[in-house]
């Protein structure tokens, strides 16, 4: 996510997901989902101040989905 520090310029960041991804169990796992974690990790970060932003780029450096789904309540999202 840009707007965790990511840079504009890297091709890391700039190449297509599909939006929508229903993994085994259902749950879906595309860039709809983790556009929705990544405006969450933004406001733990920025405003809840309960992320710090290296653990955070972390997450979304290395594997976001398992970080995506041990961060959501059981059959939810992170939002609820």
């Amino acid at each position: 996510m840009l707007a965790l520090g990511g840079d504009p310029r890297s091709e890391r960041n700039l190449w297509p997901e599909p939006r929508h991804v229903a993994v085994a169990d259902g749950t879906q796992g595309g860039a709809t989902a983790k556009d929705s974690y990544e405006s969450w990790l933004y406001d733990q970060v920025c405003h809840d101040h309960t992320i710090a932003l290296v653990d955070a780029q972390r997450a979304l450096a290395t594997d976001w989905y398992a970080a995506w789904t041990a961060a959501r309540p059981r059959g939810g999202n992170v939002h609820d």
